[in-house]
């Protein structure tokens, strides 16, 4: 297997984000192959960037309309 690059990463974790109810930390781990605490690092970037976006009362993230252009 070849080594990922950041960007490969982040479209990954992106893209597992996508759904339409939005998806758990769990399933964007899983669906990008990362660790938690490689994961904390992504989300962060993300929610830093207005790709990404937390629904607190669902416990969901959703990729945005910023994100999905990316």
């Amino acid at each position: 297997m070849k080594n990922r690059t950041y960007h490969d990463i982040l479209a990954k974790v992106l893209e597992a984000a996508k759904g339409t109810d939005g998806t758990t930390k769990t399933r964007i781990m899983y669906g990008a192959y990362l660790s938690s605490n490689q994961l904390k690092e992504y989300i962060t970037y993300c929610q830093g960037h207005g790709l990404i976006s937390y629904d607190a009362r669902k416990r969901v993230y959703k990729t945005t309309i910023k994100g999905i252009r990316s």
